[in-house]
């Protein structure tokens, strides 16, 4: 689905053109959405759509660093950390596994990833690597546009959190990235996510916008 971006400015928006916009989310037979930043104080948009009945998804923000400087922070890895670029259901089942419970999710990341029109890496922590029987207990993905690194999906299992696996998860990425040319990286976190905003704000990254999505509400 098109996503309506309010980066362009909010203080004239016109209802001709969100009653356009909704029209094509209809036809497709989905629920109209628009994805509201943050990076202006005039909020036209998201009061023309609560106004509506749209309901607001939790807030994210967007972190952005430089891969030397975050390299630089980067602490020795006391996690060993593999990189691979497999399929799109091995990629999905690697991340889902990590976490019980969440094994419902691996479909629908599995198809996201199908549909991904740049090419994506994995990172992943295995423990006791020496014992015959490997578990994924952290896992993320990244993508590289042009000197942009993104990196998403990060995820630990609860069991193995606060022994640096993310972190060198993420310089991990951030390294092979750099290697093919990425100069920058970025993060979405959720504003609610304070152990992640932590993490990537120790790796020298820094908030540089906010943004929620706003949805229409469910026809009756």
């Amino acid at each position: 689905a098109r996503r309506v971006r309010s980066e362009a400015s909010t203080s004239a928006i016109d209802p001709a053109l969100v009653d356009r916009i909704e029209t094509m989310y209809r036809e497709a037979a989905l629920r109209p959405t628009f994805y509201v930043a943050h990076a202006f104080s005039d909020d036209a948009l998201a009061a023309l759509l609560a106004a509506r009945g749209y309901e607001s998804s939790e807030d994210f923000g967007v972190f952005v660093g430089e891969v030397d400087a975050i390299l630089a922070r980067a602490a020795r890895p006391s996690s060993p950390v593999r990189l691979a670029s497999p399929d799109a259901r091995a990629m999905a089942r690697a991340l889902t596994g990590v976490e019980a419970g969440k094994s419902g999710e691996e479909d629908r990341l599995a198809a996201l990833f199908a549909h991904a029109e740049l090419p994506m890496r994995l990172a992943t922590v295995i423990d006791r690597p020496d014992h015959g029987t490997e578990t994924i207990v952290a896992a993320a993905i990244a993508v590289l546009d042009g000197d942009l690194c993104s990196v998403h999906e990060l995820v630990t299992a609860s069991s193995q959190r606060r022994r640096g696996h993310a972190s060198a998860l993420v310089c991990a990425l951030v390294d092979a990235a750099r290697r093919e040319g990425g100069t920058r990286a970025c993060a979405q976190i959720a504003t609610a996510n304070v152990a992640s905003e932590t993490l990537f704000r120790g790796l020298a990254f820094e908030r540089v916008y906010g943004y929620r999505y706003m949805v229409a509400p469910s026809p009756r």
